[in-house]
Parts: structure tokens; sequence; C-alpha cells
């Protein structure tokens, strides 16, 4: 069992040396790093839970539930607009991307360890391992 384990850790130690990686961490430092930005986000959260307990105390139309979620919506929009939030947002996808497409791999080897992975990317695949599901 430990040889799986092991090669794990290589895979791991791999995805720490990407690019994806390199750019998320980066990313990471300057969103948790800028106080403005943490207070924006602190500011958010408490407005949108104090804005789902408003919904849950009380009785409301659907239009007014829809007016609601979608002043928080509105505003949950501008948060992520903001420079350094969309940056850390998108490269954090990037990475989850890295590593989900790794895993995907590994799945799909395991279901049909005869199949051509490298033709899925010549075929326009994105995912790489999907076993040609995504299309």
């Amino acid at each position: 069992m430990s040889v799986y384990y092991e090669k794990a850790r290589e895979l791991a130690a791999l995805l720490t040396k990407s690019d994806e990686f390199k750019e998320y961490e980066d990313s990471k430092q300057r969103f948790y790093g800028s106080e403005s930005v943490q207070e924006k986000v602190k500011e958010f959260d408490i407005y949108n839970n104090k804005m789902r307990e408003k919904l849950q105390s009380s009785t409301y139309s659907f239009e007014e539930i829809d007016s609601i979620t979608e002043e928080i919506k509105n505003k949950h929009t501008i948060l992520c607009s903001e420079e350094i939030i969309e940056d850390y947002l998108k490269k954090e996808r990037s990475f989850k991307v890295l590593v989900d497409t790794s895993i995907n791999i590994i799945l799909s080897t395991i279901s049909d360890p005869e199949d051509d992975l490298d033709g899925a990317f010549k075929e326009g695949h994105k995912c790489g391992g999907c076993g040609r599901k995504c299309i």
C-alpha cells in the first residue's frame, strides 16, 4: 500500500511545481494579505448572513424572496469583480481544474487501462481524462 501513497505524494509534489499552483499561491497571498479585501469579504459575509436570517425568520412572497436573493447576488457580483478577489477566484479555479483533470485521468485509466488518453487531447478534450464523455 505504501507505494500508492508514495506515488500520490509524487503527483502532489509535481502539482505544486505547476504554473497553476504557483499563480494560485501568489494570488492567495495577495487575497489574504489585503486588509481592504478581507474587510470587504467580512462585510459581505455579515450582510449575507443577515439577509439569509431575515429570509428564514419571516414569511415572504416569492417575489420578495427573488428580490432579496437578487440583491445578494448583485452584491456578490460586485465583490467578486474586485481585481484581487477576481484574480484569486480565477487562479483557484484553474488549479482545481488541474487537480480534477489529474483525478479524472486516474479514474479513466482505472476504468479503461487501454484508453489512449493522449488522443483525448488531440481530439480537443480539455479535460484530458473523461473517457470522451465531455463531448
